[in-house]
């Protein structure tokens, strides 16, 4: 008899608690996304070839000096996993260089930068109020130089944004983020952001 009713209980139990696990997961499909953030240690697949490359022409970089960058993302979630969009970023670098072969040559090199990278990313990990996912991008990046405080160029370059994992905390709307990757937008990220329409 007791059996008969604990098989009872587990039952009741199974059938009032399936709903609930169908509703742990918020329905992002059609929704769109909007996020603002900051970035440290902009770095990315293009500044480490210039980086690992600038050697052969006996110059060194000696000193880089980054500021915190501004991110502004957009996506559009095609399904509950997979979303497309852009990301913004506005950011500055203080590069000093000097030569390999003598102790009389330096220079500096002042960079203000503007990404712009259409990107894909994917959650791998979702439950009602964290989510965990990663990203790559693949667009351009324009930079304004200042050499030596004289000479000026505006020169533009292919841009890579790889998000290796990416974490979001909160609501089915407003939501906290934080990242790591190997982007100019920064290696590690953080902020904030909201989605909007449909979402269920």
């Amino acid at each position: 008899m007791k059996h008969r009713i604990l098989l009872v209980v587990l039952i009741l139990a199974v059938s009032f608690n399936a709903p609930a696990q169908t509703k742990n997961t918020y329905k992002f499909k059609g929704t769109h996304e909007l996020s603002l953030g900051l970035g440290m240690y902009p770095i990315d697949a293009t500044d480490i070839t210039y980086i690992m490359i600038l050697p052969i022409t006996g110059i060194y970089l000696s000193e880089r000096t980054t500021s915190p960058t501004i991110n502004l993302n957009y996506y559009y979630h095609t399904s509950n996993s997979i979303s497309v969009g852009a990301e913004m970023t506005f950011g500055a670098i203080q590069e000093k260089f000097k030569a390999i072969y003598s102790e009389n040559y330096s220079s500096t090199s002042y960079d203000t930068y503007f990404n712009f990278t259409p990107s894909v990313r994917l959650k791998w990990f979702r439950r009602k109020n964290l989510w965990m996912y990663s990203s790559l991008g693949i667009g351009v990046k324009i930079a304004h130089s200042v050499l030596n405080n004289s000479e000026k160029t505006t020169d533009s370059y292919a841009a890579l944004n790889c998000t290796i994992a990416g974490i979001q905390v909160g609501r089915k709307n407003w939501f906290g983020f934080a990242e790591i990757g190997t982007s100019s937008s920064g290696c590690i990220r953080i902020g904030a952001g909201y989605r909007f329409n449909h979402i269920k």
